[in-house]
């Protein structure tokens, strides 16, 4: 896997690691070269996609997004893609569909349908939204026998995905895989993850990143 370091703003750079599993044409309907073409730095490590992933969406660009995610980690068999509302839902759901499996995202409030039934459940800090959250997951739909795969649009601090792990190890489920559409290396989100979930082999589970 190799890296390239690519200037978002003439004057602020971000670090993103396009990696081989993205093999796309080369037209400008690429992940990095919308980010490098719409994004816009705000400050403070935030990244805003709104126009093309997180708001707006271009449905095609998560399309492609979806079919080398869904690449990359086919020959894993996984039987259950989990992520995280509300923008990991859209390359989730472009992974998913590639894979022909269903996906669960995890809420970050318990709704009035679970109140009272069976459900995983962690505390987690929201990198945007500045607040702690407690994300959940109703045990009727991940259970020990499932293979995970967790797709979520972005790597930052790691919480988020530390997170969804927890629920995945509070459930007996058995996670085969982790991708993101980005990853923001400067974070340190990946060393956190290891960090908070040591019981996962690590040396033995593909973290990939487009």
């Amino acid at each position: 896997v190799h890296g390239e370091f690519y200037q978002v703003t003439a004057s602020v750079f971000f670090c993103i690691f396009v990696t081989s599993l993205f093999a796309m044409s080369s037209s400008n309907n690429t992940l990095e070269s919308r980010i490098l073409s719409d994004g816009k730095y705000l400050g403070n490590g935030i990244l805003d996609v709104s126009s093309f992933i997180n708001h707006r969406v271009d449905a095609r660009l998560i399309q492609e997004c979806g079919e080398a995610l869904s690449s990359a980690f086919r020959s894993l068999n996984p039987t259950l893609i989990v992520t995280c509302q509300t923008s990991g839902i859209i390359p989730a759901h472009a992974c998913a569909i590639n894979l022909g499996i269903p996906y669960v995202y995890a809420r970050e409030s318990v709704p009035i349908t679970l109140a009272n039934k069976p459900i995983y459940k962690v505390e987690n800090v929201s990198y945007t939204k500045k607040k702690n959250t407690t994300v959940c997951i109703s045990a009727q739909y991940i259970n020990k026998n499932d293979r995970v795969l967790i797709i979520d649009d972005f790597l930052a601090t790691g919480a988020t995905t530390s997170a969804i792990l927890k629920i995945c190890e509070q459930a007996g489920a058995t996670v085969v895989g982790i991708g993101f559409l980005v990853e923001k290396f400067f974070e340190g989100g990946r060393k956190a993850v290891v960090t908070a979930v040591p019981e996962i082999d690590w040396a033995n589970l593909p973290f990939l990143s487009i």
